[in-house]
C-alpha cells in the first residue's frame, strides 16, 4: 500500500477494487477498504489516513464500458 494509488485505472478504467469484487476476493477488498490499525508503526498516522481516504475514493470510481462502480459490478 505504500505509494500505490488505489484509484489507478487500467485501459478499461478498472481499479483494484473492481478486480477484487469481480474475482470475489474478499480479503483484497478488505485490504483496499478497511482503515489500517494505528498500532502498526510502519506508517505514520497521516499516511494511514491518506491511504484510507484514497481507498474510500476508489469505491466510487466508475469503469469505462458500463460506467459501473465496484459495488455495481459486484
Amino acid at each position: 500500500m505504500r505509494g500505490s494509488d488505489p484509484c489507478a485505472q487500467d485501459q478499461d478504467e478498472y481499479t483494484p477494487v473492481h478486480y477484487a469484487v469481480e474475482h470475489d476476493d474478499v480479503v483484497m477488498l478488505k485490504a483496499l477498504t478497511v482503515r489500517f490499525h494505528v498500532q502498526i508503526k510502519t506508517l505514520s498516522d497521516n499516511e494511514v489516513n491518506r491511504i484510507h481516504k484514497n481507498c474510500q475514493r476508489a469505491l466510487i470510481v466508475r469503469e469505462n464500458h458500463g460506467k459501473m462502480t465496484a459495488f455495481m459490478l459486484a
